[in-house]
C-alpha cells in the first residue's frame, strides 16, 4: 500500500528545493548531507503519489455476480501492487472498480487482424476517408495508394511526388485530399478525377507533416525542415501566414477551432502556440520536452481542452490554451535496454484510448484522462526484414464508433540497399537530374514515352543543383566510385562507366565554422552560379510552355552595376528611365545613348530609316559602336553588362557581330517590364537556382516519368551480335533496357573511348567521343554578413576585361543574392563569382582579383585572433581551411572598412565538356554564360536528335490541368 504523506514543515520543504537547486547547479554534490531513512519515505511517498496518482491501485478482478469466485485469488490481487509494465506483452491491464473514482475507463484489448502490403518503400503517413469506405497511405516509394477499408484490397495509386510523402489529410466537406512530401510540395488531389488540381510551394525544404482547419475548409497548415510552419489559403493557393519561431524541423502540427488554433512540435524540442487571427504571433512556448517532439495529439472529447505531447523522454500532457502541464504518461518503461523508444506518431480515439507507435515497433495503449497503460503490442516483421524496418511511422483511428485501430502499415519484406525497378523496359533512360536532363526527361514523358530517370546523388540538380553549404563541399570534392554489380552477363558485352572529376583546384575557406554549421542546412548554394534569367528569354518561355512554371517563384534583381579596379560601382543605363535618372552620365552621353537605343528600337520594328544594313550586321558589335560615335564608358557598358561579351572586343579575338549584339539588346528591352513586378529585366527564382531542375522533374512525374535517386549506375549492356546499345546495369545488380540513353556529362565508358586493344565491337557501336572544350570555367562563391551595395539586396557586377589588371581578358561577373531568395538565412548574402579562362592558375587570379577588390578577408584584418587550422585533402586537391578563434567573430564582420568580410568562400575550376552518340547521348555542363540560352537549345537539339519526330513541348489547347495558369509567379 502506499505510503501515508507526513505534514512537511517549511524547514523540510526548503532543504528539499536547496538540494534540487545543489543538483542541479553545483559539480560537488557530496557537500551536502545525505538525507536519512525518515527524509528518503517521505520522498518516495511524495514520488509515487505525486507521480502515481490515479494509476497505482490494489488489482481488483471483477467477480461474479453471484458472489461466488476464488478466494484465493482476489486475496492475492488485493494485496498486490502495480508499478510499471508487470502485463505480458499484447495483454490488456484490468484495472480495480474503484479506479473509476479517478477517471479511468476500461477498455477492450485490441488484436492485429490484417497486414496490408503493396507499397516498395515505408509507409510514413495514413488518413481515412470521412466516409470511412477507403484509406490512403503515403510511403517512401513517393506513391499514394488508396485502399478499401472492408477488404483491405487496393483501389487506386496516386504518382506525382518526387520524394517520400510524410504527410496526408482528407477534407470532410470537399472530395480533396491533401499530401506532402520531401520535395517541397503540396499536393490537393481531386478524388473524383484522380488528378491534381492544386500545389503549394513556399517551403525551402522537405514538408513533415500537414493539418486541414476542423472549422475553416479554407485553411491548411503545413511545417517542414525549413523550421517554419505555414498556413495556406487552400482556394488562391497563396501562403496567408508563416510561423517562424522553431530552431529546428516543424515534424508535428494540430489545428483546432480555438486559440491556439495552430499547435507545433519540433525537433527543437519545443511547443508553440500560435494565433493565426493576430498575424501568426506566437502565444506561448512549451519547453517541457529534452529532446523532438515529434507526434501531438488533441482531446477526443471537445470539452476537455487538452494536448499530448510524444518525445524519446516521456509523453506529456497540457492544458490549454496557456500551455499547463498537467502530468505525465511515463512512457520510460517503453524504452528498450539501451536506449529509448522513439515515439513517431499517436492517435486518440473517441473512447479515450491513445495509442503511441515507436522506431522499435512497440504499439501501446493509453486511457486518455488518466495516462494508464492499458495495453502493450509488438509488431512482428516477417522473416528477412531489416531491424530498422520495425519502425512504426503511421498511424490512425477510423471514423467509425467502434474506432477501429489501423495498425502500422509498414513494409515488411526485405529491402535491399537498391530497391528493384518495375517495369524493367523503357523508352529512355535518363541518368543525372542536371537541367538539360531533366528538360529532356520532361520533354519525352510530354510525348507519351516511357521514361526511367535515375542519379546517383540523393537530391535533384546534380552540376545544376542548389545544395547546402555541408552537402556542396562534399560534391565538389567527391570523386565517384560505382560500386560492383553482380556479374551475371547473359547475352551482352558489359562495358563499366566510369566518372571523370569535372572540378579541379576545390579552395575552401571557413572563417566561421560555428556560426555557419549552426545555419548550415539553411543554405541554398549554386553549384553552377552566377546565373538569372532574363524576363523575356528561352528559359522562361519553356517554362510557360511545358508547365514547369507553376512549379516555381521568383524575384526581380534590384540593380546591375560595372565595376573597376578600384572599388567604383557604376549603375548600368538600361531603359529610358535609368539614363534620366544615372547620375554619372554628361548630357551628352545621354542623347547618344538615348539615339542608339532609338536606332535599335526602329530596327527591330523595321522602320526603314533605322534599318541596319547587311554589310553592318555582319562586322564586329564594337565597330558599329565606333562608327555611332559612342564614348568608351557607353560602350564598355552596352558590350559586357547588356550584350554580356566575355571576351574583350578591342583586341581582335572572339568578337560579338553585330547582329547577335543587336538580338541581345533586343532580349534585354524585352525583358524589361514584361512582368509586372519584375522592374529589372533579370530575375532570380526562390530558393536557388536549382528550382528549375526540380520545376521540370516535377512535370516529368506528372506525365509519368519514373524517379530513383540514389540509384549508381554501373555498365552499359551491348548486344554482342549487332553491336547495338540495349540497356544499363545498376548498382543492385539489376539490368534495365531501353531504346534510347541520355547521360550525365560526368560518365565515360573507358572500355572504348581508352581501351588500346583490339575491340569486336569498335566497328558496330559509334566512339563514344567527347567533344572536349579546351575553356574552363572559374567559379567563386562567398558568403558574408553585410551587402555590397547598402539597402540593396540582390545586385549584378560586371567586371568588364582591362577593369582589375591589364593581362584580365574576360569579363567576370559577381551577382549577390540575399535572404529574402531564401538561399541564406536572414542578415547573410551569397556571391557567386564566374569567369572564363584556359588555365586554372589564370582562373584563380581572376577570382581573387574580384574578391580582393571587393571584400575583406579576415586573415588579412588581424593573423593572430583569425589563427586558422589548415588541412588540406590530398587526393581531393582541395584545401579546407577552418577559423579556429570564433571569438573574434564580431571584429571579422566588422572591420570598420566599408567592406564586407567574408565567413566563408569556395573556389574551384569547372570542366567544359559536350559528347554524343548514335543511341547515347551526352548533356552539356554548365557554361560559362549568364542565362540559360544555350542550355535550352543544347536540350532542343538533344531531343530533336533522339525523337526527330516528335514535338518538342507541343502546344496544349486545353489545360488538363487547373493549377497551370501558364504565368510566372513572382515576388515583390
Amino acid at each position: 500500500m502506499p505510503l501515508k504523506m507526513e505534514p512537511e514543515s517549511l524547514k523540510r520543504l526548503s532543504q528539499k528545493s536547496l538540494k534540487r537547486t545543489l543538483h542541479l547547479f553545483s559539480p560537488i554534490h557530496g557537500q551536502f548531507p545525505r538525507p536519512d531513512p525518515k527524509t528518503k519515505r517521505i520522498r518516495l511517498s511524495h514520488k509515487v503519489v505525486s507521480e502515481f496518482s490515479g494509476i497505482i491501485k490494489t488489482l481488483q478482478v471483477p467477480q461474479p455476480s453471484t458472489g461466488s469466485g476464488n478466494q484465493d485469488t482476489k486475496q492475492g490481487a488485493q494485496n498486490s501492487l502495480l508499478v510499471g509494465p508487470s502485463m505480458f506483452p499484447s495483454s490488456p491491464r484490468i484495472p480495480s472498480s474503484s479506479s473509476s473514482s479517478s477517471g479511468f475507463r476500461s477498455h477492450r484489448p485490441w488484436k492485429m487482424y490484417r497486414v496490408i502490403s503493396g507499397h516498395k518503400g515505408t509507409v510514413m503517413s495514413v488518413a481515412f476517408d470521412p466516409s470511412n469506405q477507403w484509406f490512403c497511405t503515403g510511403s517512401a516509394d513517393r506513391t499514394i495508394k488508396i485502399w478499401d477499408l472492408a477488404s483491405g484490397t487496393l483501389k487506386l495509386s496516386l504518382t506525382g511526388h518526387i520524394g517520400q510523402i510524410r504527410g496526408l489529410a482528407v477534407s470532410k466537406r470537399n472530395p480533396y485530399m491533401f499530401s506532402a512530401a520531401d520535395d517541397k510540395q503540396v499536393k490537393c488531389w481531386d478524388l473524383e478525377h484522380n488528378t491534381v488540381i492544386k500545389s503549394y510551394h513556399g517551403h525551402s525544404s522537405g514538408i513533415y507533416c500537414l493539418a486541414l482547419h476542423p472549422t475553416n475548409d479554407n485553411i491548411l497548415v503545413t511545417g517542414g525542415r525549413d523550421s517554419v510552419c505555414r498556413v495556406w489559403d487552400i482556394r488562391s493557393r497563396q501562403q496567408t501566414l508563416a510561423l517562424s519561431g522553431h530552431d529546428n524541423t516543424v515534424c508535428s502540427v494540430l489545428t483546432r477551432p480555438t486559440d491556439p488554433q495552430v499547435v507545433t512540435g519540433s525537433h527543437d524540442s519545443t511547443i508553440r502556440f500560435w494565433d493565426i487571427r493576430n498575424s501568426g504571433k506566437a502565444m506561448s512556448t512549451l519547453t517541457h520536452h529534452k529532446k523532438s517532439v515529434r507526434a501531438m495529439a488533441l482531446a477526443p472529447d471537445p470539452r476537455d481542452h487538452s494536448i499530448v505531447s510524444a518525445s524519446t523522454d516521456n509523453i506529456k500532457k497540457f492544458n490549454l490554451p496557456r500551455g499547463e502541464f498537467l502530468h505525465n504518461y511515463h512512457v520510460l518503461s517503453q524504452r528498450n535496454t539501451s536506449t529509448g523508444t522513439i515515439i513517431n506518431s499517436m492517435a486518440v480515439n473517441e473512447d479515450g484510448v491513445l495509442a503511441t507507435a515507436g522506431d522499435n515497433g512497440s504499439l501501446w495503449f493509453w486511457d486518455w484522462k488518466s495516462g494508464y497503460n492499458v495495453q502493450q503490442a509488438q509488431t512482428i516483421a516477417q522473416p528477412g526484414s531489416l531491424d530498422c524496418e520495425e519502425s512504426i511511422f503511421a498511424l490512425a483511428y477510423d471514423v467509425t464508433e467502434s474506432s477501429t485501430l489501423l495498425p502500422p502499415i509498414t513494409k515488411m519484406n526485405h529491402n535491399p540497399p537498391y530497391p528493384p525497378i518495375d517495369p524493367t523496359t523503357f523508352d529512355l533512360i535518363v541518368i543525372g537530374t542536371g537541367l538539360p536532363e531533366s528538360i529532356l526527361s520532361a520533354a519525352a514523358s510530354t510525348a507519351s514515352k516511357s521514361v526511367l530517370h535515375l542519379d546517383p546523388n540523393p537530391f535533384y540538380g546534380s552540376h545544376f543543383s542548389s545544395l547546402p553549404l555541408s552537402d556542396l563541399t562534399s560534391f565538389l570534392t567527391f570523386h565517384s566510385t560505382s560500386p560492383s554489380p553482380d556479374g551475371h552477363l547473359h547475352d551482352f558485352t558489359v562495358l563499366d562507366f566510369a566518372t571523370r572529376p569535372l572540378y579541379s583546384s576545390v579552395d575552401i575557406s571557413n572563417f566561421a565554422p560555428q556560426l555557419l554549421h549552426q545555419h548550415s542546412r539553411k543554405f541554398n548554394i549554386d553549384v553552377a552560379g552566377p546565373r538569372v534569367l532574363f524576363c523575356a528569354d528561352q528559359a522562361i518561355d519553356l517554362m510557360l510552355k511545358s508547365g514547369a512554371s507553376q512549379y516555381m517563384e521568383f524575384k526581380s534583381i534590384d540593380a546591375t552595376f560595372v565595376g573597376d579596379g578600384k572599388g567604383n560601382l557604376w549603375t548600368v543605363p538600361d531603359s529610358r528611365a535609368a539614363i534620366f535618372k544615372d547620375k554619372s552620365l554628361g548630357l551628352m552621353e545621354k542623347n547618344q545613348l538615348m539615339r542608339f537605343f532609338k536606332l535599335v528600337q526602329g530596327h527591330l520594328a523595321g522602320e526603314e530609316a533605322s534599318k541596319v544594313s547587311e554589310e553592318d550586321l555582319q562586322t564586329p558589335f564594337v565597330d558599329f559602336l565606333n562608327k555611332m560615335g559612342l564614348p568608351p564608358k557607353i560602350k564598355s557598358f552596352i558590350l559586357y553588362a547588356i550584350a554580356m561579351a566575355d571576351y574583350d572586343q578591342g583586341d581582335g579575338g572572339d568578337l560579338l557581330k553585330t547582329k547577335h549584339g543587336i538580338d541581345q539588346l533586343a532580349l534585354y528591352s524585352a525583358s524589361i517590364g514584361r512582368f509586372q513586378n519584375a522592374p529589372g529585366a533579370m530575375i532570380y527564382p526562390v530558393y536557388g537556382q536549382g528550382e528549375l531542375c526540380q520545376a521540370f522533374c516535377r512535370r516529368a512525374a506528372v506525365k509519368g516519368c519514373l524517379y530513383v535517386l540514389r540509384m549508381p549506375v554501373t555498365s552499359l549492356l551491348i548486344d554482342k551480335e549487332s553491336g547495338g546499345y540495349k540497356g544499363v546495369r545498376l548498382a543492385s545488380g539489376q539490368d534495365i533496357f531501353s531504346k534510347k540513353l541520355i547521360l550525365d556529362p560526368s560518365f565515360t565508358v573507358p572500355s572504348l573511348s581508352g581501351s588500346s586493344s583490339p575491340n569486336p565491337l569498335q566497328g558496330k557501336l559509334p566512339l563514344f567521343n567527347f567533344r572536349e572544350d579546351r575553356r574552363k570555367v572559374a567559379r567563386g562563391i562567398c558568403i558574408t554578413k553585410s551587402s555590397l551595395k547598402p539597402d540593396i539586396s540582390n545586385i549584378l557586377i560586371v567586371y568588364p576585361p582591362r577593369s582589375l589588371f591589364p593581362e584580365q581578358v574576360t569579363s567576370i561577373r559577381l551577382l549577390q543574392i540575399g535572404s529574402n531568395l531564401a538561399v541564406c538565412p536572414p542578415g547573410m548574402f551569397v556571391l557567386y563569382i564566374s569567369t572564363l579562362c584556359s588555365s586554372n592558375d589564370q582562373g584563380k587570379k581572376l577570382l581573387n582579383a574580384v574578391i580582393n577588390t571587393l571584400l575583406t578577408i579576415p586573415d588579412s584584418i588581424n593573423s593572430e585572433s583569425n589563427a586558422a587550422v589548415q588541412s588540406e585533402t590530398v587526393e581531393s586537391g582541395c584545401a579546407v581551411q577552418n577559423e579556429t578563434a570564433e571569438s573574434s567573430l564580431a571584429a571579422v564582420c566588422d572591420p570598420g572598412e566599408g567592406k564586407p568580410t567574408v565567413l566563408w568562400s569556395a573556389l574551384y575550376i569547372q570542366e567544359l565538356s559536350l559528347g554524343q552518340v548514335d543511341f547515347i547521348c551526352s548533356t552539356p555542363m554548365p557554361d560559362g554564360d549568364l542565362n540559360y540560352n544555350n542550355v535550352v537549345d543544347a536540350s532542343v537539339k538533344l531531343f530533336q536528335h533522339v525523337y526527330p519526330d516528335e514535338e518538342f513541348f507541343p502546344e496544349i489547347v486545353s489545360s488538363e490541368n487547373s493549377e497551370d495558369d501558364g504565368g510566372v509567379a513572382l515576388e515583390t
